[in-house]
């Protein structure tokens, strides 16, 4: 029987249940949990990448969501640069997503906002 490529699978699974690419980062200050976060300047001697939060609407320099951290406290993930934060890059995570964004649906497609740590709607309208 071949192999069946189930495309899910890569994403994170249906179910979220499934691989997922999990990065250890440094951060650039602090970020709030389940916040879109992107590469900045790595400092001297770091080996990993480090990251911080956008205030760029639509950023494509989108490095993954922040999801756990040094001293994760249910709001932030970490309080402060140079700790140690998990970023997921693929698979299904949470993300914040500004207050005056309504209406997600299953399947809708988001971007950063310019408010930092907040994803919003795509509006397929503007493009």
């Amino acid at each position: 029987m071949a192999a069946e490529f189930r495309a899910e699978l890569n994403a994170g699974g249906l179910d979220g249940t499934g691989p997922a690419d999990v990065v250890d980062c440094i951060s650039n200050g602090a970020i709030a949990l389940w916040a879109p976060v992107r590469l900045v300047a790595a400092g001297t001697g770091e080996d990993y990448p480090r990251v911080g939060t956008t205030t760029i609407a639509s950023d494509v320099d989108v490095y993954g969501i922040a999801e756990d951290g040094e001293d994760n406290d249910g709001t932030n993930a970490v309080s402060a640069a140079a700790k140690n934060v998990k970023v997921r890059r693929r698979g299904r995570s949470k993300v914040k997503v500004l207050s005056a964004t309504n209406n997600i649906a299953i399947g809708d497609g988001l971007v950063t906002s310019a408010t930092a740590a907040k994803a919003q709607k795509v509006d397929y309208s503007a493009a």
